[in-house]
């Protein structure tokens, strides 16, 4: 019994992680990533919900829709925050914001389970984001270090997020093909 209320809350109640994240990017400002955070946990909470057993009542849309939004607000997530971390001005910030939810809409409908989604995102940002500190190191010589030394690091912190990621599904997709169902 206990087994099957953890299949049916767990990945229900995991995707709560976005709550905290929302409110502190709210409170400091960052609205635009606050409202994918929040749209993120609402739409992979219902997903999961609709994917359990128990909790099929709550299937307001139909189960192909909530799945794209889930897999879209996780990208878009990605991809908003390294928008931020690369410290852009308000119109630049803007386009590429807009850049990012267009081309992820369409590369996740064309293939929702490729890794591309992910890769092609963080693999964009970080081109733009190390343009921009390339830019700002030609002018201010001094700083050039410090940021080469942050970049990396957030690589670094990427990649594990990245590979934890790939990680859990992999594991996820194994037993559910053991157990011969979804959660």
């Amino acid at each position: 019994m206990g087994a099957f209320i953890a299949k049916m809350l767990l990945p229900t109640a995991s995707s709560l992680v976005f709550l905290p994240a929302a409110s502190v990017a709210a409170k400091r400002g960052f609205h635009t990533e606050a409202m994918v955070y929040f749209f993120t946990m609402f739409f992979t909470a219902i997903y999961h919900a609709c994917d359990g057993p128990g909790l099929s009542i709550l299937c307001f849309m139909r189960y192909d829709i909530l799945e794209y939004f889930s897999v879209y607000g996780t990208a878009l997530s990605m991809w908003v925050t390294l928008v931020a971390l690369g410290d852009f001005d308000e119109p630049q910030r803007s386009t590429i914001s807009m850049f990012g939810v267009l081309t992820i809409g369409v590369r996740i409908y064309q293939d929702r389970w490729g890794y591309g989604i992910y890769s092609g995102p963080i693999g964009s940002a970080v081109f733009i984001i190390t343009i921009k500190w390339l830019q700002v190191g030609t002018f201010i010589k001094t700083i050039f270090l410090h940021i080469y030394c942050e970049f990396m690091r957030q690589i670094k912190c990427e990649k594990i997020n990245l590979s934890c990621y790939c990680c859990l599904k992999k594991c996820t997709k194994n037993i559910q093909s053991e157990s011969g169902g979804g959660f």
